[in-house]
């Protein structure tokens, strides 16, 4: 390829018509280039051949643990194997699961119904100043009862003292009766 014009690389140098590639400075600077890349691939190629060593090191780790494990398991399947299946207190195991279990439904049941009886007195746990508020009012409206019961009273007392005077005061008509017989 042939390059025309002023064409300059990094050290200024110029190109008239001549190939690229065929200057030396421009070698140089190719060959310092791939010098740093060399430089860069060496340090890559170092820390792949130390993570492969440490890659073998943990395989073989590895196999030990695995090994461990197998052994593990050898023994655990042994201990099983040779265990007493059958055991003279399983019928009294079984007869006490039965009752823990009827003695746990009856537990629940009463548990429930006691819930449900605490139910008022969570409300009023829950939302102490409505039970405050709903007191007030419950006393409030017995005070005012108790008012109107006894003005009720007062004015039955009276209205019986209204009616003797009146009878007091009051001469009887005499019957049509009498006044016909007259």
């Amino acid at each position: 390829m042939v390059y025309e014009g002023n064409l300059r690389d990094s050290r200024n140098s110029v190109f008239n018509g001549e190939r690229m590639t065929d200057q030396s400075d421009y070698r140089t600077y190719l060959e310092s280039k791939f010098d740093a890349i060399h430089e860069k691939l060496d340090t890559i190629v170092e820390q792949v051949k130390k993570t492969n060593g440490t890659t073998i090191e943990l395989g073989k780790e590895d196999k030990r643990i695995e090994k461990k494990i197998d052994d593990s398991l050898i023994w655990a399947h042994h201990v099983v194997d040779s265990r007493v299946t059958e055991c003279p207190l399983l019928p009294r195991i079984v007869e006490v699961e039965g009752d823990l279990k009827d003695n746990t439904n009856k537990l629940n049941t009463e548990v429930a119904r006691l819930e449900s009886d605490l139910f008022e007195y969570r409300f009023f746990k829950k939302y102490p100043k409505l039970t405050l508020i709903l007191v007030a009012v419950f006393v409030i409206g017995s005070i005012i009862s108790l008012i109107g019961t006894i003005e009720t009273i007062g004015n039955k007392k009276r209205g019986k003292e209204i009616i003797e005077m009146q009878k007091e005061q009051y001469t009887p008509f005499k019957d049509t009766a009498e006044i016909r017989n007259e």
